[in-house]
Order: C-alpha cells, then sequence, then structure tokens
C-alpha cells in the first residue's frame, strides 16, 4: 500500500515539473520568418513598436488563376539581456 503513495507522488512531482518547465519556455514557439517574407510588400519597420509587416501572395494550388491569396506575416527585433539580436515573428496568415 505504501509503494502506492510513493509512485503516486514521483509521477505527480514529474507532471509538475513538465506544467512548470513547460509554461517558463513559451516565448520559444514564435514563428520563423517565412522564406517569401524578404519578396513581399512590407510596411512598418522592425524597430518600430508594433513590428515590421510583409504580405505576399500565394496560390493554394498549382495552376490557380490570379495572383492566388494574401499571405501577411509581422516580425519585430528585439535585444536579449547579452544586447545580441533576435527576432520574433506572427505566423503567416491569409
Amino acid at each position: 500500500m505504501e509503494i502506492r503513495y510513493v509512485i503516486f507522488f514521483c509521477i505527480s512531482m514529474m507532471l509538475l515539473l513538465v506544467v512548470y518547465v513547460s509554461s517558463s519556455i513559451h516565448d520559444a514557439y514564435a514563428a520563423m520568418r517565412d522564406p517569401k517574407y524578404d519578396l513581399g510588400d512590407c510596411s512598418g519597420s522592425k524597430g518600430d513598436t508594433k513590428g515590421e509587416a510583409c504580405c505576399w501572395y500565394e496560390k493554394s494550388y498549382p495552376g490557380q488563376f490570379g495572383r492566388g491569396d494574401k499571405v501577411c506575416q509581422t516580425c519585430k527585433s528585439y535585444h536579449d539581456s547579452k544586447d545580441e539580436p533576435y527576432e520574433k515573428c506572427s505566423d503567416a496568415t491569409k
């Protein structure tokens, strides 16, 4: 009977650790800059508080008529505690 409590306690502590670690690294999941980002029409600047927004057109399927769907992504530059630059981008959305 006592071994069940020890196992339950150990599993609970491991789950608590997983939840704590996963909640503290949420910034690491920012989207990467889309390869077509620099080819799009951009407005704003990366140093701006709102960031730089770029939009481009993508065809949803081969042979689609017209320019396709307009896709936009916003990226913003930051500096870490060592003054190293890094960038956070939103997901590219239609």
